[in-house]
């Protein structure tokens, strides 16, 4: 007679790993690039180099919002997802449409692109209410970057004088300080240490 022998496998499954912080990355260092090209320090064809880095970047930017949205992270996901489709999809290839048009004297006219980055830029100033428990970090980044590309976009489609470019300028450098930061952060969370990211502006009831 035949022993018939059963073995019990476990699967565990565990939860997707969290991109945030890589997305957090770029938008920092997209900032930071968005700081110098609005205060003058980059030479002639700088913009077309600044649209090359953020259509290098749209893939990861898709990485990163699909990845956080597949693990149930809505907002973040919907928010890199947004910020994928603006700074490395319609930023990056209107920086480098805008220079080859100059080049082959090709008429080209970028105001229409200052709708999504002001859409984009409210969107960020809109949602402040919901971040008023996060850390300061968090609303930081919001606050800045709404008013960075909010006027940005203004400027973009000539409401707002290109006067304003450096003041632009640094508040997105403002961004990228403290996104890098919040980047820094949650990379040292995955390892265990734990640094200083603010507490909320606003006490919960």
């Amino acid at each position: 007679m035949e022993k018939e022998t059963k073995s019990n496998i476990e699967i565990i499954s565990s939860p997707m790993s969290n991109a945030g912080p890589s997305g957090t990355f770029i938008f920092s260092t997209l900032s930071f690039l968005f700081w110098a090209g609005n205060i003058g320090l980059f030479n002639e064809g700088g913009g077309i180099a600044i649209g090359m880095i953020q259509l290098g970047v749209f893939g990861a930017y898709v990485v990163v919002s699909t990845t956080l949205l597949s693990r149930g992270d809505s907002f973040a996901g919907n928010t890199f997802l947004v910020f994928c489709a603006v700074f490395g999809g319609v930023g990056g290839l209107t920086n480098v449409f805008s220079a080859l048009a100059a080049a082959w004297n090709i008429p080209f006219d970028n105001t229409a692109v200052g709708i999504p980055f002001i859409t984009s830029g409210l969107f960020l100033l809109l949602v402040l209410p919901g971040l008023k428990y996060a850390p300061k970090t968090d609303f930081l980044i919001y606050l800045l970057g709404g008013l960075g590309v909010t006027a940005s976009g203004l400027v973009t489609m000539g409401v707002l004088p290109a006067s304003l470019c450096p003041v632009i300028g640094w508040t997105l450098f403002g961004v990228g300080v403290v996104a890098f930061y919040s980047f820094i952060a949650a990379m040292l969370a995955f390892l265990d240490v734990i640094i200083p990211v603010g507490k909320p502006f606003f006490k919960q009831n």
